[in-house]
Parts: structure tokens; C-alpha cells; sequence
């Protein structure tokens, strides 16, 4: 489409100009796709090629968020990085179900979902230690490295033992394997404890008025020297 331009010239002619398309009167010609705006040539407008949507003055944007020349991207809910917060369980994804039996912890959802393990604080075993276990059901007994721990009732003031179910505990070699479940374990198992009267595995002494240490089990389990129920009262 051609503008027909009226110029008017002292005396007696009319003179007839022809103007094309992104021309104006002091001769700039612009391409297609731009137009004249101030004396220059700038593009009809610009579509967005990261965030949503196009927008309405121009440019790119280089964030995601919400443009502020219009226009609202979308985010995604879930970093795929794997940093985001489980708002289910509490845990980072980095530490979700990663702890074993007998490790010390402070969410349900760090112990292993596998094993059915939760975050459990006993006020008859290791009373104020948190740890990833559950209550002995038979589900651990053929699995290596578990053993179910029982509480007699002669390390307990002669209380009956239906109080105090049984629960899992890792297997112990050496103190290293206990440190590398959690620092404040002691010792592995109870030999070397003063009131011990023999015995290589997990005792408690005796708080009935009785003279020989209780068997919580046969093979040697991580303890924590000052706590219940490994303190000789």
C-alpha cells in the first residue's frame, strides 16, 4: 500500500509524493518487520523465548518468574535437581530413607522405607537417643546384621517384661561399626562393662535385688554406656 503525501508549493503546483512503506518524509527506510519510532527503526515486536507468552513492548526474558512487561510464566513446582523438601515427610530428597537399624536420626522419613523403619525414642531402652527401628515382628530375623533385643524383666526393678516390647538393633564387630551409625554410641556390646559377670553379648546389670547382669541378647549390639538400661544403679 502506497500514502499518498499532499505538498503544497509556493506559487501555482501541487506536487504529489510518493512515500513506501517504513519511509518517512527525511528519506529513512526501515525492512519489513520494523517500523520508525523516534527517528529509528525498531522491530514490530519481539516474541519471548524462555519465559510463557509474548510480550507486548519487547525483549527476552532471561529469568523465569513473572515478566514484567506482561505476560506470566509458569514454574515448575518440583526442583528435578532433587533439593526440594518432601512437604509429606519433612526429608530432603538426599537424605530420604537412607538410614539403617540403629542409626541415630530425627525424622521417620531419613530411617529405610523398605524395612519398614521408623525414627523411635524409648523411655526403657536408650531413653533420649532417637534411632531407626521398629518393634520385633519376625520381619528382620533372617536379615544379616538384625537381631531382636529383649528386656528382662530382673534389669528392670522385677517390672514385668510385657511392658517393654522387643525392637531391632544392628549387630555389632567392633566400635567403628556403631560410631558409623551414630556418634554417641560407646561401646559394642557389654564385655567390657564393670558389673559384667561373663558373657560377649548385650547384658544389662541387674536392678532387682538379683546378683547376675540380664541378657537383652546373645550377640554384641551398639550401647550407650550412660543410658538405660546400661547403667548399674
Amino acid at each position: 500500500m502506497r500514502r499518498i503525501a499532499l505538498s503544497f508549493v509556493t506559487g501555482l503546483g501541487l506536487t504529489l509524493v510518493a512515500l513506501g512503506c517504513g519511509e518517512d518524509t527525511t528519506g529513512t527506510s526501515c525492512g519489513d518487520g520494523t517500523h520508525l519510532e523516534n527517528g529509528k527503526c525498531v522491530a514490530d515486536n519481539v516474541t519471548d523465548t524462555i519465559g510463557g507468552g509474548t510480550d507486548t513492548i519487547g525483549g527476552v526474558d532471561s529469568l523465569p518468574g513473572n515478566d514484567s512487561t506482561g505476560g506470566t510464566d509458569t514454574l515448575t513446582p518440583f526442583d528435578s535437581t532433587g533439593t526440594d523438601t518432601n512437604v509429606n515427610t519433612g526429608c530432603e530428597a538426599s537424605e530420604e530413607s537412607t538410614l539403617d537399624v540403629g542409626a541415630g536420626c530425627s525424622k521417620d522419613c531419613q530411617c529405610r522405607q523398605d524395612l519398614g523403619l521408623t525414627c523411635r525414642n524409648y523411655d526403657y531402652y536408650l531413653p533420649g537417643f532417637s534411632f531407626c527401628t521398629k518393634n520385633s515382628d519376625g520381619s528382620l530375623k533372617d536379615i544379616d546384621g538384625y537381631v531382636s533385643l529383649l528386656f528382662p524383666s530382673d534389669c528392670y526393678g522385677g517390672s514385668p517384661q510385657s511392658n517393654r516390647p522387643p525392637l531391632y538393633q544392628h549387630i555389632c564387630s567392633s566400635l567403628d561399626d556403631c560410631k558409623a551409625l551414630a556418634a554417641q554410641y560407646t561401646h559394642c556390646g557389654t564385655s567390657s562393662f564393670p558389673w559384667i559377670s561373663g558373657g560377649a553379648g548385650t547384658q544389662c546389670p541387674p536392678n532387682d535385688g538379683g546378683t547376675s547382669p540380664g541378657t537383652l541378647q546373645t550377640q554384641k549390639t551398639c550401647v550407650i554406656e550412660t543410658l538405660e538400661p546400661f547403667v548399674d544403679e
